[in-house]
């Protein structure tokens, strides 16, 4: 595989003297790629024998590739090369395998190009979430909030901020580094410091030149929450309203069962009533034929 599509001229300078000082020996390096999948620099993690060397876990977890040399230059993978590369694979990172001059490269795992992060423009997308913008016309309820046109603008400088301090510190750390190298390995400053001001250049311009489509696509992506809340707030309602009905229908149907109840017990009463009064009715008919009876008696005697 060409060697030049996947490390900068800085890594593999720094991956040849870091090995040459190993005394030939396999090292260790953890790499950060670019937007492109090319390291662009490298840490030394550990150093080995010339058969093995061990995996640092700490860097493992902060980097893009693990890479390490094959002293021997036959560059095919160990059982144990292959188990870490699969280990790799679920934390989305590469795993190389390069000879000591850093000439070649055996991929074994292809790593996770980082996502490209494009900027959007403050002004479009407070423009198009202000009232006079096209999220409004969408809406004859929509309100503008100049709160949150306030933070918008607000949050885009301080990333620019962000973005050209941390390429800065890049800048010092690179300087720093070249410093550290053998003579004949440096760099001239005035070249890093080009790449680093070309760097600067592009965060600004990523910034100023933004793709407004996704600035819609975002205002659009929060009108489409809000419409979806609404419709929530309907739903909840309408549950609300029908366990209302339904608690309703309940508390009737109980109350029709104590109508249908007192009825019983009104109608078992009437009858009870009812039953007395013939009782009643017998003892008098009884106690009239035995009064007769004994005058029947009496006047036999």
């Amino acid at each position: 595989m060409e060697i030049n599509r996947r490390f900068s001229d800085n890594a593999r300078a720094e991956m040849r003297a870091q090995i040459k000082n190993a005394s030939g020996n396999e090292v260790f390096f953890s790499g950060l790629i670019n937007e492109s999948g090319v390291v662009v620099s490298v840490s030394v993690g550990a150093r080995g024998s010339l058969n093995s060397v061990p995996v640092n876990f700490s860097q493992k977890r902060n980097c893009s590739v693990l890479i390490h040399n094959h002293p021997s230059g036959n560059l095919q993978p160990s059982d144990a090369d292959l188990m870490v590369a699969s280990d790799c694979s679920e934390n989305a990172q590469g795993f190389y395998i390069i000879n000591n001059e850093v000439s070649e490269v055996y991929v074994v795992m292809e790593p996770v190009l980082p996502r490209v992060v494009k900027k959007l423009d403050s002004e479009k997308v407070a423009f198009y979430l202000s009232k006079n913008g096209p999220l409004a016309k969408k809406s004859a309820d929509y309100e503008e909030r100049p709160v949150q046109l306030e933070l918008v603008k607000k949050g885009s400088e301080e990333e620019l901020a962000l973005l050209i301090h941390q390429n800065e510190v890049a800048r010092q750390l690179a300087l720093a580094q070249n410093k550290l190298k053998p003579a004949e390995e440096r760099q001239s400053e005035s070249e890093i410091n080009a790449q680093f001001n070309k760097r600067g250049a592009q965060i600004k311009g990523q910034t100023n030149t933004t793709n407004f489509d996704e600035a819609q696509a975002a205002a659009e992506a929060e009108f489409n929450i809000i419409k979806r809340n609404e419709n929530q707030i309907t739903i909840f309602k309408l549950k609300a309203e029908q366990d209302r009905v339904i608690s309703s229908y309940r508390e009737m149907k109980q109350h029709h069962r104590s109508l249908v109840d007192t009825a019983g017990q009104l109608q078992r009463a009437f009858a009870l009533m009812f039953s007395v009064s013939q009782i009643r009715g017998y003892i008098g008919q009884i106690a009239k034929v035995r009064g007769e009876f004994e005058l029947q008696q009496r006047s036999l005697e």
